[in-house]
């Protein structure tokens, strides 16, 4: 099935979860029929002057009670009329019955010309009028002629009108094939024969249908017709169709957030979002999905959702500014009427309906890295479509420097262009608004929310211009400092994704940096906005701030007198989050966490299983047989190495002791794994922090190698600490842990060292020098076939990739280092970075000293190690990097 959205004339493939085959009777969920309102304000089909038709279909149990009706919803046209299967079901119900009810309410006596009629009856298709039934319905045409004057049966080609005919004519009728089309009209008078319909009186007809098999739910489509021959003229056709109850289904699916990247008429893409834009979106308990089964339009259905079914027919609609509202405040908005940033408006709500032929559907999802993406069932609701507005990142200075916010603007982009200027995106009326409780305040060490503001489209239907925000965070530190980084979206956090950049000054006053990320779950702690730890109940979408406990506390402070000895720490904070998002409805994740480094074989009782969508289960301590060692390919390890570090993961009898806490209904995911380190015999355990380069990854965590060694410092305000390369014996011209390698060719990321298809993470197609994929080493691993490959982390900020993990070849004919590590003979370099480089009066590249652009020449006096950096230091005595994505040796 497919869903045509009207508002964009989009057309998407859609979910199960909504639309399923529907032809006559095609019903699903409580007894035949519905007994809701009416839509076209309570009238039924006014014919002349007060005189009403209805036409309706009901469903009768096994006793020949009727047990429900279907009502018409406007006097034109065809018009849905859902039948609930799991009524009919319910019912035990075998047969149905149309039915023609016309009365008089106009003061006055009133002629009567009326039809109903029948079409597709056969016990093939599915619903016929068998034989015994034929009488009951001329024994009531005979009645009827009595009181109306005329009654005129049509059976396929052969009409049969009568006044007061003989026994005869009706017996002719009877022995017809009626399925072959069956029409009655009534009409009154009829020249000397019969009267009007008095006033208040009513006439009404019944013709039982039988259903052939009434467990199946896949009929050949039946129509239902009523004509007005006099009067007002009237054809509504009535198309009875077995449906499904959906409202359950749905109730807590997210959209699934896209945005445009192809508005081609022929053939639409939209690229999923990643989880962080994902997650912002309210489900469809917090914006309900607009059901309207009977297509009344979008402010009927709006203003009658409690009594509107959730049936999967006719449309729905999305109701956008709830989503706008959300995703506004993180720099996102709607995606524009027909995506024409012309007109600047977006819709204020979506509509979603089912065209004739899958033909009719040009549009295709993609995930994040191109590949094709089918709408799985049961997964999302709908589809929503999003923009990106607003770019701004998170800025750290020291106590003292400026309050610069142009630092955290990246990006606006506006309806006619992208401003990456701050100066120009305030004349265009860029707002920056501190915190009224929490204002910044250079003098203090502390993290201050800052947020960005600008105009954006309008709805359509109003001229109120809405706005797009974004808000970051300035991190103000002393000298001597470290702050908690990362963040997750999820069930549960993540702890591999957080970890602490420490700052110091040496005896000499020159200062340093390192990363401790070997972080546990048992390290950190979850914050709500009212100060309370790791709450029972958490709100989707909400974003909770992580912070160090006192066992992350104590393993980082361990790290700073391993690398920096008793050196002060003046300032501690944190700037780290977790936006949660729940687990389906009937759905439990049970989350294994835990870590140890001080026993020579695996104690389960380190380890505990919390469960997040059922508040009713505590924590559980694993046992002996639930828990096993493995490698970072998920193999089993039986003898772990002393040092090595190895995953703790349930076994297959421990998932299926904690399955058993639950109801076979409950869909239980298992999610999360905890550490094991064999200690070294004779060595304490301590963290092993390693050293991170700021100027080329960001302030991105890198892989432990080892505490620093620093090198007995220079004198002078130039000197520098340099880090000794840990050994390896992978070979000659292999990065070591820690440092940065980038792709000169086409490379992938795979999940494991076996590079197929199924395991590749991600594609990096070759690109420009300035834009090369960057990774850091994390570790080694050879294939199968011997090759070595690198375990990496993706490092490449503000693409969608960033931070993911997994393996790239070693190759150098695929991957270089991306510092060169020597002088060219030239002496020259060649600025290449669009943006120019700094110089700096340091070797670890603080103090400032100059800017050159794009293309300017310089002479290197020397190369400088920097931890698993170089630098080269210019004619001049400043310092610059030797990142070859932003300088090239010689002239260029």
């Amino acid at each position: 099935m497919c869903l045509k959205r009207k508002n964009t004339t989009l057309i998407i493939r859609v979910l199960m979860t909504f639309i399923i085959s529907i032809s006559f009777m095609s019903l699903s969920a409580h007894a035949a029929g519905y007994n809701g309102p009416f839509y076209n304000n309570g009238d039924q089909f006014v014919v002349n002057s007060g005189i009403k038709a209805t036409v309706t279909l009901a469903s009768e149990d096994a006793a020949g009670n009727q047990t429900g009706e279907g009502f018409p919803t406007s006097s034109m046209g065809t018009t849905n009329l859902p039948i609930d299967y799991n009524r009919w079901e319910s019912t035990n119900s075998k047969k149905f019955s149309a039915n023609l009810v016309i009365h008089n309410d106009s003061g006055s006596p009133q002629t009567v010309n009326q039809m109903i009629g029948l079409s597709n009856l056969s016990a093939t298709n599915g619903v016929y009028i068998n034989d015994a039934d034929k009488k009951a319905v001329i024994s009531d045409a005979k009645t009827l002629t009595g009181k109306v004057g005329t009654v005129r049966i049509r059976v396929g080609g052969n009409l049969y009108t009568f006044h007061s005919s003989t026994d005869d004519d009706w017996n002719k009728l009877e022995s017809d094939n009626w399925n072959s089309g069956f029409s009655i009209q009534i009409n009154t008078p009829d020249g000397s024969h019969g009267s009007d319909l008095a006033n208040n009186d009513s006439i009404s007809l019944k013709i039982p249908l039988t259903v052939t098999d009434p467990n199946n739910k896949d009929f050949t489509n039946v129509t239902v017709s009523q004509f007005s021959y006099n009067g007002d003229y009237a054809n509504p056709v009535l198309q009875p169709t077995f449906v499904k109850d959906i409202r359950n289904t749905v109730a807590n699916k997210p959209y699934l957030v896209t945005k445009m990247l192809s508005s081609d008429p022929q053939h639409r893409i939209y690229q999923v979002l990643p989880d962080d834009a994902q997650s912002l979106v309210p489900t469809s308990t917090d914006n309900p999905i607009i059901f309207d089964p009977f297509n009344v339009g979008y402010e009927k259905a709006a203003a009658n959702q409690a009594t509107i079914p959730a049936f999967n027919t006719g449309v729905f609609y999305i109701n956008n500014r709830p989503i706008f509202k959300t995703v506004s405040q993180f720099g996102w908005s709607m995606e524009y009427v027909n995506n024409n940033p012309t007109d600047n408006v977006m819709l204020p709500y979506y509509t979603y309906s089912r065209p004739n032929n899958s033909s009719d559907n040009p549009t295709s999802f993609i995930d994040e890295q191109g590949n094709p993406l089918p709408l799985i069932p049961n997964n999302y609701a709908s589809y929503v479509s999003l923009r990106k507005v607003l770019d701004a990142k998170n800025w750290t200075i020291h106590v003292g420097d400026k309050f610069d916010p142009s630092i955290g603007f990246e990006k606006w982009t506006t309806k006619s262009s992208t401003i990456t200027d701050f100066d120009t995106a305030v004349a265009h009326k860029l707002q920056v608004i501190q915190s009224d409780s929490n204002p910044v305040n250079t003098n203090k060490a502390g993290v201050y929310p800052v947020t960005f503001k600008v105009p954006d489209a309008t709805f359509r239907g109003s001229n109120e211009t809405q706005y797009v925000s974004k808000t970051v965070n300035l991190t103000v530190l002393t000298p001597n400092s470290y702050v908690l980084k990362g963040s997750t979206t999820g069930f549960s956090l993540n702890p591999a994704e957080y970890y602490v950049n420490v700052m110091y000054r040496d005896s000499a006053n020159n200062p340093h940096t390192f990363t401790v990320n070997n972080l546990s779950a048992a390290d950190l702690d979850i914050e709500d906005n009212n100060g309370n730890l790791n709450p029972d109940q958490m709100r989707p979408g909400q974003v909770y701030k992580v912070i160090l406990n006192n066992s992350g506390k104590a393993k980082v402070e361990q790290a700073i007198r391993n690398v920096a000895g008793n050196v002060t720490i003046d300032s501690a904070i944190n700037d780290a989050y977790f936006t949660y998002v729940a687990p389906a409805k009937n759905t439990v994740v049970a989350s294994l966490t835990g870590s140890s480094n001080n026993k020579n074989a695996l104690d389960p009782s380190d380890y505990k299983v919390t469960f997040t969508g059922d508040p009713t289960h505590a924590a559980y301590t694993p046992v002996n047989g639930d828990l096993q060692l493995e490698d970072d390919d998920g193999n089993a390890v039986t003898k772990p190495v002393a040092g090595e570090q190895y995953n703790v993961a349930l076994t297959t009898a421990g998932k299926n002791r904690i399955a058993t806490f639950f109801d076979k209904s409950v869909h239980l995911i298992f999610s999360g794994k905890g550490v094991f380190i064999k200690p070294v015999p004779g060595v304490t355990p301590t963290p092993t922090p390693s050293t991170n380069d700021g100027s080329s990854t960001n302030g991105s965590p890198s892989t432990p190698i080892g505490p620093a060694t620093p090198s007995k410092p220079n004198s002078g305000n130039n000197s520098t600490t340099t880090t000794t390369k840990p050994s390896t014996s992978v070979g000659p011209n292999i990065a070591v842990k820690g440092e940065a390698v980038y792709a000169t060719k086409k490379i992938g990321l795979y999940k494991n060292t076996k590079f197929t298809k199924a395991n590749r993470i991600a594609w990096y197609p070759k690109q420009k020098r300035v834009n090369r994929p960057m990774f850091v080493v994390t570790g080694y691993k050879r294939a199968a076939n011997g090759a070595l490959k690198y375990k990496v982390r993706d490092v490449n900020h503000g693409r969608k990739t960033a931070g993911k993990k997994g393996y790239i070849t070693a190759s150098r004919k695929y991957v270089v280092p991306v510092y060169y590590a020597s002088v060219p003979k030239s002496k020259k370099i060649t600025v290449i970075s669009p943006k120019g480089i700094n110089t700096y009066k340091s070797a670890n590249l603080t103090g400032k000293a100059k800017h050159y652009k794009k293309g300017v020449r310089l002479t290197v006096k020397k190369l400088v190690k920097h931890n698993l950096t170089t630098r080269y230091q210019l004619s001049n005595g400043y310092y610059v990097t030797a990142n070859k994505k932003l300088i090239i040796q010689g002239n260029y």
